[in-house]
């Protein structure tokens, strides 16, 4: 009895958060996100574009990735991150992340658009 009313619990908890599926392209980048109480995505096209900079390593760098306490990239082979409830991997071109409440990932945002003549 008491495992049924802890599932209609948190089962009320997430309807009440309200939850977004997004299946599509974006300037031909792949990418399914989720959002809500809990958020992920799944990336085909998650290679971020070359900076200079070929390892990076940080712990609480707030600004690119909020909510992320240590993160670890090479490019363009792999990259990882953890957040306090939640993770994000990336292998060469797929990228996948998952997290809840202050940590939400999110895919890098699509390379620009070449300018038109």
């Amino acid at each position: 009895m008491r495992k049924i009313a802890v599932m209609v619990v948190v089962l009320s908890l997430l309807a009440s958060s309200g939850c977004v599926v997004q299946v599509g392209t974006q300037h031909g980048t792949a990418v399914t996100t989720v959002s809500g109480l809990a958020s992920g995505y799944v990336s085909l096209e998650s290679l971020p574009p070359y900076d200079g900079t070929i390892f990076r390593f940080g712990i609480f760098d707030m600004g690119e990735r909020p909510g992320e306490i240590a993160s670890a990239d090479l490019w363009p082979l792999a990259g990882a991150g953890i957040g306090i409830i939640g993770a994000r991997a990336r292998v060469l071109m797929l990228g996948a992340g998952a997290g809840v409440l202050w940590y939400q990932p999110k895919p890098p945002p699509p390379p620009p658009l070449p300018a038109s003549p």
